[in-house]
């Protein structure tokens, strides 16, 4: 690696708040190793994968650290949220692509382009609408059988993010429920430009990733691993059979909050009805977020009907989201369906019963994978 320029202090501070070159040179044959044991744990070949994602890569401690072993079969790529290590990256790491990536998807990818995803240290600094966000984009650029590999902050990290929300007088934080046992905590400065640095913070336990991520299976979990100062490293897998995900639109543009973070989500009290349009091309799941707005003890149930394109009821189901507990605000309840195996045109109609009539519900991420 003598051969490749190392990038200056200012540029290591910002990425890993160290300056020394020395330390980050020192990290490149760890790296290379405990990644490579990682990936075998989970019962994969680093060698067998053929175009490499860095998602997050700063001044590329990756893209060194693997250099040396990257086969001609293999080719590494990279994308980051700020210019400057963008830039670094392409003008002192030619062996690697190197893109600019914005706060939120797309990337310029295609679907299923690459076989191995890594992550490191990224999802660890993003609230949790840019999280659902980036979930979607990371699987839809996986190839079917790729994998992803990512750190973030577990639940060791919980009671010093507590601390600090509460030591912080200024400062957006939310503490999240995710189903029955899924938690993730975050902070945040309160500006725009500080998501996906230092100055946010995000943790989740296990349970909260499967909801995150309910489109890839699991194959290894090391909490408080080597990665990113004890942070938790996940390898999940995208299925062989998978395909492109489909994101569902409202019916009615003006019932969609489309905020900065572009998360898909409509307010409507309980005896309303919600619409989705969708085209499906052999999805076979329905999967969304849900959460109410205001805090009672009961259940709810969600009613939904699926019409095909000339208005033939293909589905018509009630599911219970959620019964004999506290419902409200904090916690993003799962509303998750069989479709069988649908292709063509549709649209899905919810409402909910069961839940005060001046209750609010927001339907969060409605997809179809």
């Amino acid at each position: 690696m003598s051969s490749y320029k190392l990038p200056p202090s200012p540029l290591l501070m910002q990425i890993s708040n160290n300056p020394s070159s020395d330390n980050f040179q020192s990290s490149f044959k760890h790296l290379n190793y405990y990644i490579r044991q990682l990936l075998l744990q989970a019962g994969f070949d680093f060698q067998d994968f053929s175009r490499i994602l860095d998602f997050g890569c700063g001044v590329g401690r990756f893209f060194y650290s693997f250099a040396d072993i990257v086969t001609n079969k293999q080719k590494l790529y990279g994308t980051d949220l700020d210019e400057s290590c963008v830039n670094w990256c392409k003008e002192n790491l030619p062996f690697a692509r190197v893109d600019k990536n914005n706060l939120l998807p797309p990337l310029k990818y295609e679907d299923g382009f690459f076989s191995l995803i890594y992550a490191c240290s990224v999802f660890s600094h993003l609230p949790i609408d840019y999280q659902l966000c980036w979930a979607i984009e990371i699987y839809r650029c996986l190839s079917p059988g790729g994998c992803f590999l990512f750190s973030t902050h577990g639940v060791t990290f919980f009671p010093n993010f507590y601390k600090h929300i509460r030591k912080v007088e200024k400062n957006n934080s939310s503490i999240i429920s995710l189903g029955a046992s899924g938690l993730f905590i975050s902070f945040e400065s309160g500006a725009e430009n500080d998501i996906g640095q230092r100055e946010v913070g995000s943790a989740f336990n296990k349970e909260a990733m499967s909801e995150i991520f309910p489109f890839l299976e699991l194959k290894l979990h090391v909490p408080c691993s080597e990665l990113a100062g004890a942070q938790d490293t996940y390898v999940l897998q995208k299925s062989e059979q998978s395909i492109s995900p489909v994101v569902c639109l409202s019916t009615n543009e003006s019932d969609v909050e489309m905020n900065h973070r572009a998360v898909f989500s409509t307010k409507r009290l309980n005896t309303e009805s919600i619409k989705f349009e969708f085209e499906a091309n052999a999805q076979r799941k329905f999967h969304s977020l849900v959460e109410f707005s205001d805090t009672y003890f009961g259940k709810a149930i969600a009613n939904i009907t699926i019409h095909q394109q000339d208005g033939l009821v293909k589905l018509s189901s009630s599911k219970i989201v959620a019964t004999s507990q506290i419902l409200g605000m904090g916690t993003f309840y799962i509303l998750v369906f069989e479709l069988g195996m649908l292709t063509g045109k549709y649209s899905i109609e919810i409402t909910f019963s069961g839940i005060p009539k001046d209750v609010k519900y927001t339907i969060i991420r409605p997809m179809l994978y």
